[in-house]
């Protein structure tokens, strides 16, 4: 936030805390807080920040979670990428080792979204269905059509159909490979834990319902029943192990 209102950029906090947000921390350029008082999930709390920034005029749209950091050095690299919705190389921990994710790849006959993780810098950027909601730039001509994120999901897929859908209306999608951002990865839920699970999961189902071939929609849903069926044993026998 500190690096955003140094730089001028107008920020729009969007918090989905019970209890108000309220900055003791003097910027340059004070964020605009709206306090949401519930948890109302990700796709309509980002909606809320789309549209205030539409109604300032906004001409990009930047998607950022709070457990992200930025450097001044990359805000530069932001703005001057080719793609209408894109995303820097995002780097974060996965199981103690550094990796760096590259988008993701959406396997149109199980439905499941995959990310492309990489443990060193891609020279040649890969084809992408889809970037992450943690840090995605939005040129806002996308809204003109008016497509929002869906509100359907709480947490997960929701930035997979979004930039899904926005590729179907002949927009460019793509990770800009020079501007590279560090990520607390899933701070929010917690990694590895169950409420992490459930909602990819939940979300998983929606975005089949709303995304799959009709032909592959049962092969999608039966491959969605085994990954509930897998979990909930793992959550199961994780109840009676004894640390």
């Amino acid at each position: 936030m500190k690096t955003l209102s140094e730089s001028g950029i107008k920020t729009i906090v969007v918090n989905n805390e019970d209890q108000d947000l309220i900055t003791k921390v003097k910027f340059p350029n004070p964020p605009e807080i709206i306090n949401n008082h519930s948890n109302i999930g990700f796709s309509s709390a980002a909606n809320i920040g789309i549209k205030r920034a539409l109604g300032l005029n906004a001409s990009i749209i930047i998607l950022i979670n709070p457990d992200i950091g930025l450097s001044k050095k990359n805000l530069a690299k932001m703005l001057n990428c080719k793609y209408d919705i894109y995303a820097p190389v995002i780097k974060y921990s996965h199981n103690g080792v550094k990796v760096m994710d590259y988008g993701g790849k959406v396997n149109k006959v199980t439905g499941r979204a995959t990310h492309l993780i990489y443990k060193n810098r891609q020279r040649i950027l890969p084809s992408i269905d889809y970037v992450s909601g943690a840090f995605m730039v939005i040129n806002t001509k996308i809204f003109k059509s008016k497509l929002l994120l869906n509100e359907e999901y709480f947490l997960y897929y929701e930035d997979t159909e979004f930039c899904i859908k926005a590729k179907k209306l002949g927009y460019l999608i793509g990770v800009c490979g020079d501007f590279t951002v560090k990520h607390g990865l899933s701070q929010s839920v917690g990694i590895n834990h169950w409420n992490k699970h459930y909602h990819n999961l939940k979300s998983n189902v929606i975005f089949i319902k709303n995304n799959i071939e009709p032909l592959y929609k049962p092969i999608a849903y039966g491959y969605w029943s085994l990954l509930v069926a897998w979990t909930t044993m793992k959550y199961i026998l994780s109840m009676f192990i004894v640390k």
